[in-house]
């Protein structure tokens, strides 16, 4: 925790020093400025200049509070890191639930574009209605069925509709479960990999993550995707057995049905086996049985969406998207430009003649023929797009942050954005310093193919499509493991 003591220092003192620095001219540089198209035009008259630096010195500050409240868990001896396990956890829990449910009750919300989709699919299961999507950007021609995003999530939701009523607030509360969840099991994975300390640590490093709380505002499934996958992780790492097998085949089915990305755990979880039990068979058939079990969770999607649009569509009609927004003329300067789409395939045009599968097979194929017919330039995005999955912390906040600047100050404002970027900058400084050392005493030891394997899987999936910076979010529990990690004093496992 030392690593992460230091960084909040230094990153706090940064802050602080940029906040109380000269002005040029009057203003800070225009690029410092990024978010003054959120502020209401009540607040337009204030000196950008001035907010920054305030927001900055703000920051500043609650990056050094942070640094203190680290300092109390490790040396206080009346630190929760000395009670038992279920005080600490309980303890740890509610601050975290407290925390997430005074930020739904006080900053203002409404669905936009993707969480609509999410409470409409969830909604339209509550009352019996098929699949359907009522924005203009994903119409299909003559009607409006979907299978834009899998199902996974809105089932989720819908479980609480059918139980509390379909309100918005009744969605925010069904997202501190997987906020809490998160931290329940990034708290039991890491005490199975090193032991209670670290465990702590990880724990205190996510309660106190500012991003981590504000991704309980908004309907959108990132957040329950990560606990999934945090989930599958723990149990990855217990006494291989049926119904170990059995549970993570389910976990992992309505990963992959919430995000296909999640297909490709499979292949870390794979290699962790073998590295581990230094046996491949058994590694294989459990691999099987889990593909198996999802396979089952799928089969019906799959069946509608056959019936629906007339090929096999097996898990959304999201990536062909994806794949084109990774791949085209305008990647290198990470615009968008949906003009170069021909109309026929276009996502913004509901007189086509192709349905959405059909859209989402044309896309795949325009991506792809231009990544192959430019190889070098393909090879030269990816660090632009790991670049974009990493550059901050803070897409959350600016998705629900223009209806809470009606509202709010900008001063506020922005040092919301400073020290939620602040804690995060700290955090990943202290992941890659840890990481290279753990790295260097261990080699490949199965633990370190798990955790690290798993972060960079998944920044490998990225880069043949679109990346975005909400993307790092089910990474952010084991970057936080490894941060927390005293590599010298454990034995390898």
């Amino acid at each position: 925790m030392r690593r992460i003591l230091w960084a909040l220092l230094a990153v706090g003192v940064l802050f602080i020093a940029i906040g109380s620095s000269v002005y040029i001219g009057g203003r800070l540089p225009s690029r410092v400025w990024y978010f003054s198209w959120l502020l209401a035009p009540k607040w337009h008259g204030e000196t950008a200049a001035g907010t920054e630096n305030l927001g900055f010195i703000l920051a500043g500050l609650y990056l050094l509070l942070m640094a203190l409240v680290v300092l109390f868990f490790e040396k206080s001896p009346y630190s929760p890191f000395k009670w038992s396990t279920s005080r600490f956890l309980l303890f740890m829990l509610s601050l975290q639930m407290l925390l997430a449910v005074a930020l739904i009750v006080f900053l203002p919300y409404q669905l936009t574009i993707d969480d609509r989709y999410y409470f409409s699919q969830a909604v339209n299961l509550m009352w019996g209605q098929e699949i359907i999507w009522d924005h203009s950007l994903i119409i299909a021609a003559g009607d409006n069925i979907t299978a834009w995003w899998p199902m996974g999530y809105p089932i989720y939701l819908y479980l609480f509709f059918k139980l509390f009523g379909v309100h918005l607030w009744i969605g925010q509360v069904a997202n501190l479960i997987p906020l809490l969840g998160i931290t329940l099991f990034a708290f039991l994975f890491s005490r199975e990999l090193f032991d209670r300390g670290t465990a702590n640590r990880t724990t205190l490093a996510l309660v106190i993550l500012p991003s981590q709380l504000f991704y309980a505002i908004p309907l959108y499934s990132d957040l329950f995707f990560s606990f999934l996958v945090m989930v599958l992780l723990y149990l990855s790492v217990k006494k291989r057995s049926l119904a170990n097998t059995l549970l993570m085949g389910v976990i992992f089915g309505f990963a992959v049905f919430t995000r296909s990305i999640a297909l490709f755990f499979v292949i870390i979880f794979w290699f962790y086996q073998i590295r581990r039990f230094r046996q491949w068979k058994p590694a294989l058939v459990q691999l099987v049985v889990m593909l198996v079990i999802c396979e089952a969770i799928l089969l019906p999607w799959q069946i509608r969406n056959y019936r629906v649009f007339g090929q096999f569509v097996p898990f959304d009609t999201h990536g062909g998207i994806n794949l084109w927004l990774g791949n085209n003329p305008k990647t290198r300067f990470q615009e968008v430009d949906f003009s170069l789409i021909p109309e026929e395939a276009s996502v913004f045009n509901p007189h086509s003649q192709l349905n959405e599968a059909e859209k989402d097979h044309v896309l795949t194929k325009i991506g792809l023929s231009y990544a192959l017919s430019k190889p070098l330039e393909t090879v030269i995005n990816w660090p632009r797009k790991v670049k974009r999955l990493f550059i901050s912390d803070n897409w959350v906040i600016m998705a629900i942050a223009g209806y809470a600047a009606a509202e709010l100050s900008p001063l506020l404002l922005s040092a919301i954005f400073r020290f939620t970027d602040g804690f995060y900058y700290a955090l990943c400084i202290s992941f890659l310093l840890a990481a290279v050392f753990w790295v260097k005493k261990e080699r490949l030891t199965p633990r370190v193919i798990l955790v690290l394997g798993t972060i960079s899987s998944l920044v490998i999936i990225y880069l043949p499509f679109f990346s975005d910076y909400r993307y790092h979010l089910p990474m952010m529990p084991l970057i936080a493991l490894t941060a927390v990690v005293t590599v010298a004093k454990y034995k390898a496992k």
